[in-house]
């Protein structure tokens, strides 16, 4: 078990990530495919080792990060959400000689470093490089063609975590984020393989949905600005999802609703602002918020104020329908 210590500082500091990294979720779900179980033909699983049996270099990546006796390297599990893969990318490539180093150093000290990122701390220029090229080759096998469910599972899970946070406070936050975790107070416990106890130090805590959450449930690095800790949404939820990507429009879906609101539905999988959904959608800013006001009224969407921002995103109830098949 794992017993994360916080001080009153802490729980001040400890906030939810702004939006889904696309990142993170590439790495975590590497983990899912170490499960000893046999995945069932026609499963996510299944699917994806299928389909890596033809990319060397994602299947090599796969290799080494389940290998990893310990915490996965902070530098694959980026809390800054970028505009797109790429842009996580671009910030991992940049990231310090130095800083990947001592990241690293914390992750062998767990175990040993497997090849594909040992080479790293042997500053090899282009390991990074072939690093950030496996990552691409794998997401474009494993999440690209389920992001729009995945990104709307995790958004709609956001959107409730904060409403939490701003009714009953990180206290009561820590209380629900997972059953695998348990807050007693000043400590939460996460059910984990390690027996470590994890103090912030006045840091606080970054929280992240994830569709999976295995050891990586470990904070990385205990000299991180503000450690992030990876709490499991569902069970896998979001792999076994239709994603707007494999089933392409929603025909049925507009002959419930009406095509534009189920329009504007399917783009809230996505979230955004008002005004952004409006220019997404191509409809006026006013017929956009009539729709929005009549989601949010049967539940299918959640609204939350940020000054005089309004940011929507699908509820789990919207997400369910958006998923179901018609």
């Amino acid at each position: 078990m794992m017993r994360i210590h916080f001080s009153v500082d802490d729980i001040a500091r400890t906030r939810l990530v702004a939006a889904p990294s696309r990142l993170a979720v590439t790495t975590l779900s590497m983990l899912s495919l170490a499960h000893p179980k046999p995945a069932p033909v026609g499963s996510w699983r299944w699917a994806v080792r299928s389909e890596l049996r033809h990319a060397d270099s994602a299947r090599h990546l796969v290799t080494a990060v389940c290998a990893l006796d310990g915490p996965v390297p902070a530098f694959l599990l980026s809390g800054r959400q970028g505009r797109d893969l790429e842009d996580e990318l671009e910030q991992l490539l940049s990231t310090p000689l130095r800083t990947l180093r001592a990241n690293m150093r914390h992750v062998a000290d767990w175990g040993g470093l497997p090849g594909p990122l040992r080479h790293i701390t042997e500053g090899r220029g282009k390991a990074l490089q072939a690093l950030a090229g496996s990552i691409r080759d794998y997401h474009r096998v494993a999440i690209g063609p389920h992001w729009s469910a995945v990104h709307a599972s995790l958004s709609a899970n956001l959107a409730k975590q904060a409403r939490v946070l701003s009714e009953g406070g990180v206290e009561q936050l820590l209380s629900g984020l997972n059953p695998q975790m348990r807050w007693r107070s000043p400590v939460l416990e996460v059910d984990s393989p390690f027996d470590i106890d994890y103090r912030l130090n006045g840091r606080g805590l970054l929280l992240a949905p994830s569709p999976s959450a295995f050891p990586s449930y470990v904070p990385c690095d205990p000299l991180d600005e503000q450690p992030t800790l990876h709490y499991q949404v569902g069970e896998d939820c979001t792999f076994r999802a239709h994603s707007a990507a494999q089933t392409g429009s929603y025909p049925a879906l507009g002959t419930l609703l009406g095509h534009s609101r189920a329009a504007v539905l399917e783009i809230c999988a996505e979230g955004g602002t008002t005004g952004q959904l409006a220019k997404r959608s191509g409809l006026s800013l006013s017929s956009v918020s009539e729709h929005l006001t009549a989601l949010r009224h049967t539940g299918l969407i959640t609204t939350l104020s940020i000054g005089r921002t309004r940011h929507h995103a699908l509820t789990d109830l919207g997400t369910q329908l958006l998923r179901a098949r018609f």
